[in-house]
């Protein structure tokens, strides 16, 4: 059997004040949430940017980002320059190699929406080339796109 070392984050920090207060709490990361998502909590490249200076250890800082694109995404890491990104958008094999190669520094946490079809099997898939599997209660399908934070659990029997 395989051993997993407990990580926790806390996501939706909104100044240096409660990352500091996370981090100090043992928290392992703590998540900042881009435009583009879900709200309530996002905040600007620039917002982010101006609270995480104060943060020595960049390894701990995790960037959600709403971007469907490599080249966008790698656009913002480079402002943002985060430990962790974490990709809601549904990236496919492909584009999760090109990823990798273009952020090689960089751990990759790719998002799967169980609200989605076939969510399950996306999690398999994908866990080949992310460094961490999200199962998100979330969902892209529909009028309105969902993301995290929700409050909602999704049928933890397909976990």
């Amino acid at each position: 059997m395989e051993h997993y070392r407990r990580q926790i984050k806390i996501c939706g920090i909104q100044s240096a004040r409660e990352a500091s207060i996370a981090l100090a709490a043992g928290s392992s990361h703590i998540g900042f949430v881009s435009e583009g998502l879900t709200p309530p909590g996002c905040l600007s490249d620039e917002e982010i940017i101006r609270i995480t200076a104060e943060i020595g250890d960049r390894s701990r800082l995790v960037l959600l980002t709403p971007h469907a694109t490599v080249a966008e995404v790698v656009a913002q890491q480079a402002r943002v320059r985060a430990g962790a990104l974490q990709l809601c958008h549904p990236f496919q094999a492909d584009e999760l190699r090109e990823l990798r190669a273009a952020l090689p520094e960089t751990q990759l946490i790719q998002v799967v929406h169980m609200g989605d079809p076939g969510g399950r099997e996306r999690a398999r898939e994908v866990a080949a080339l992310a460094d961490v599997v999200l199962l998100d209660s979330g969902s892209t399908q529909g009028s309105e796109a969902v993301y995290g934070g929700t409050g909602r659990a999704h049928d933890w029997r397909l976990s």
